[in-house]
């Protein structure tokens, strides 16, 4: 690691070596030994975390201080964020659950927000066919097989907005 640094010093400081311009070299020693802690924080977190792999099997891109996230295409660009999920019982007007995901796509997300519902649910004293000959609607974004199996085995219909 201290190799490449010394590698950027010498390009850094061009063919004459001269330092004109630059920092000192007690600041240039302090940058180096910050930008080497960093690395060796990025290298044992790597080691710790090994590869983060999509659904698909494929690695993905990974991030130190936050691993979770998903890298979506927005309107405004590509950003790293998280995809929020809820999901309210049209009676009563109340969210039953909620929550986020690291994932760009809807796909995948009906089973994990149904058993979150169901244990709300279950607390409140509402049985596990809590969902029983009730209708679910979402966007056109989530019918996949995943999602619409979780919804029959839950006695679900599933209605797709437009």
């Amino acid at each position: 690691m201290r190799q490449w640094v010394e590698e950027e010093v010498k390009l850094d400081r061009g063919k004459d070596g001269d330092e004109a311009g630059r920092r000192s070299s007690a600041a240039r020693e302090r940058q180096i030994e910050r930008l080497l802690k960093r690395a060796e924080r990025v290298e044992r977190w790597l080691q710790e975390s090994g590869p983060k792999m999509g659904r698909q099997g494929r690695e993905i891109k990974s991030h130190v201080t936050d691993n979770e996230f998903a890298t979506m295409v927005t309107s405004h660009g590509i950003i790293q964020g998280y995809n929020g999920q809820a999901l309210v019982d049209s009676k009563e007007q109340v969210m039953i659950h909620a929550e986020a995901f690291g994932e760009s796509q809807d796909l995948h997300v009906i089973p994990a927000v149904l058993d979150g519902a169901k244990e709300t649910m279950g607390a409140i004293g509402c049985g596990e066919d809590y969902f029983a000959g009730k209708t679910l609607t979402a966007d056109s974004n989530y019918p996949s097989p995943l999602n619409l199996k979780k919804c029959e085995e839950e006695g679900l219909d599933y209605t797709a907005t437009h």
